[in-house]
């Protein structure tokens, strides 16, 4: 959900009032707040999480949580179980995803290696 105000809605040669300033400064502010911090994106660690779950069934929880999954969304995680076959991930508790091969195939056992980051 966006929090921009267009300016259009103003009508030419009308008086500014301050409530209507100071609500558009505010809507600014809270969308600059949901921008990733600046350090996360020096370091490309927006993306970017350490697993907590077992062997094939992997969670992970990013900084700036996305609000849903969306195409193009790209997770990097480092894992702390090597898989032993089939695996799902589940991305701020967005809900379970099959972790598929580059070419669309399930991962078969280690694939998926301890310590080895995934993308």
């Amino acid at each position: 959900m966006s929090t921009y105000s267009s300016p259009a809605d103003v009508t030419a040669i009308q008086l500014a009032r301050a409530a209507h300033l100071n609500n558009l400064d505010a809507a600014v502010a809270e969308a600059f707040a949901l921008l990733p911090d600046e350090t996360l994106l020096k370091h490309g660690t927006v993306n970017f999480a350490v697993d907590t779950g077992t062997a094939n069934t992997y969670l992970v929880s990013l900084a700036q949580a996305p609000a849903s999954y969306a195409d193009g969304l790209t997770v990097v995680m480092r894992p702390i179980n090597s898989n032993t076959g089939a695996s799902t991930i589940n991305v701020n508790s967005l809900g379970v995803k099959s972790i598929k091969t580059w070419d669309s195939n399930d991962p078969v056992a280690a694939d998926i290696k301890v310590g080895c980051p995934v993308t």
